[in-house]
């Protein structure tokens, strides 16, 4: 199964008392790997896919992680990142 994986840009806000300008980075979304976020599927290969297609990047990246249940195992996130100039992980919690 193939899974089409969307790039969406990423506005973080600059420094600074409100303005626009901020920087951009490539979000990649675990659930637009296959990610079902359902605590009994295990969601361990849409997270190494999602960590790949990231890692592969140029740029800045942000890896997300929405609301939900994931089941994944042991994972290792590891590089090198050669063309990233920086990751971050943004996940949403349940409340």
């Amino acid at each position: 199964m193939t899974i089409a994986a969307t790039k969406t840009p990423l506005h973080h806000g600059g420094g600074g008392g409100g303005g626009g300008g901020g920087r951009k980075s490539i979000l990649f979304n675990v659930k637009s790997f296959g990610a079902t976020a359902d605590g009994t599927t295990d969601d361990s290969t849409a997270f190494k896919a999602a960590w790949k297609e990231a890692c592969e990047t140029t740029g800045a990246v942000s890896l997300l992680i929405p609301k939900g249940v994931y089941l994944i195992g042991p994972i290792k996130f590891a590089g090198p990142c050669k063309n990233v100039s920086n990751i971050i992980i943004h996940m949403k919690v349940r409340s």
